[in-house]
């Protein structure tokens, strides 16, 4: 069976961290200490001794708020690198999954086609030796015309051309006919499936 690869999720690219650069964050740190130092000196009350909040404020803080950018900046890189990795466990998942399911033998139980409503023209043997054709028939959209084309009719209904609404309620009823034909066809051999085996039935247009 075929693999529908839209249902796979894209993969991305996995971004490359890396290692914070030792000069920059030390010179960094550099910087925001003598800043405070400075700042903490020129808004120090002019005659107090230098205390534990001195220091606190001059060395301790800086050293904090330099962890904290450095902290941040390290979840932002690790946090990226973890979505994609992550995407990509995810894609890859997924497409293992969709050709896990179509790895599964299929098996053709029986098959049934329909372009005729006379069960004489719609067997094989009539299309093989050439009594099933196309012939001049009566348009039903304009009178007193003959079209080659072939459709459908649906036993004991005469239908007349007209406008949308008319058309769709052609094609519904000649659908729901068609199906009911195509399951009684192929029914006998549907009963011989064992229960648990799943069914598919693919239709084409």
């Amino acid at each position: 069976m075929p693999v529908d690869f839209l249902r796979v999720p894209p993969r991305v690219d996995v971004p490359h961290v890396s290692r914070p650069s030792i000069l920059v964050w030390t010179l960094l740190l550099c910087l925001v200490i003598t800043g405070c130092v400075a700042l903490a000196a020129f808004v120090w009350p002019a005659g107090n001794a230098d205390s534990v909040v001195f220091w606190l404020c001059a060395i301790g803080l800086p050293i904090l708020a330099w962890s904290f950018l450095l902290c941040c900046r390290l979840a932002y890189l690790y946090g990226c690198l973890s979505a994609a990795l992550a995407t990509n466990k995810i894609s890859d998942a997924i497409e293992a999954q969709c050709h896990e399911s179509s790895s599964q033998p299929l098996a053709v139980l029986g098959n049934v086609w329909k372009f005729s409503s006379d069960e004489e023209e719609n067997s094989l043997d009539a299309l093989v030796d050439g009594m099933t054709k196309l012939r001049p028939v009566a348009s039903q959209a304009v009178p007193n015309t003959d079209v080659i084309a072939r459709w459908l009719d649906v036993p004991g209904r005469q239908f007349y051309s007209g406008n949308a609404r008319t058309e769709h309620a052609r094609q519904s009823e000649l659908c729901e006919w068609l199906l009911n034909q195509m399951v009684d066809d192929i029914k006998s051999k549907l009963i011989r499936i064992p229960h648990q085996v799943s069914r598919q039935c693919p239709r084409r247009s």
